[in-house]
């Protein structure tokens, strides 16, 4: 069921990343939205880690996410932050393993304690 306000997070989105530079990955794609809902509630935009069904790679910079496709893996290092207006349709909400799977990676990457 697609939520009717704010992003949620854990919910992913079609979302437009272009125009972009160098290595940021681009084009409109399923994006997850990782900013807490208290955050998405109040600011103009909202973090998110782009999606991509490439190949599948390793842990903890793609981390695999069944419930939006079979091959879809969430691309960790590309974090970044949209303002809303590039959120287009909701597709699909991540399951509470596959977000803590997210949360895990994100610290390892970003070498959170």
């Amino acid at each position: 069921m697609a939520p009717s306000n704010a992003p949620r997070r854990g919910d992913v989105y079609w979302t437009a990343l272009d125009p972009t530079r160098g290595a940021e990955m681009q084009k409109t794609r399923p994006c997850l939205v990782v900013t807490t809902d208290f955050i998405n509630r109040r600011r103009r935009s909202v973090v998110i880690v782009p999606l991509s069904t490439t190949s599948p790679k390793e842990f903890p910079l793609y981390v695999p996410l069944p419930s939006v496709g079979e091959n879809s893996q969430a691309v960790i290092d590309q974090i970044r932050v949209v303002d809303k207006s590039r959120v287009g349709d909701w597709i699909v909400r991540a399951s509470e393993a596959e977000m803590e799977d997210i949360g895990e990676a994100m610290k390892m990457v970003f070498a959170i304690v």
